[in-house]
């Protein structure tokens, strides 16, 4: 299940936006963090925030 607010990130976020970027590029990749491995995918999100805003009021009336 997707996160229901975007987080926002600035300039200070540098290295997370290239790890993001790198991963977008590859579209998944393995870390190891302390000896746990995570399966991270990136990808780019198709909805637009009017698209959203339709959906989640439930979409036409009918």
């Amino acid at each position: 299940m997707g996160a229901k607010k975007p987080l926002t990130l600035s300039e200070n976020d540098k290295e997370i936006v290239d790890f993001l970027h790198h991963i977008d590029g590859a579209g998944q990749t393995r870390v190891l963090i302390a000896g746990e491995c995570y399966l991270v995918t990136v990808f780019k999100e198709r909805v637009t925030d009017a698209g959203r805003e339709f959906l989640l009021k439930g979409g036409r009336e009918t």
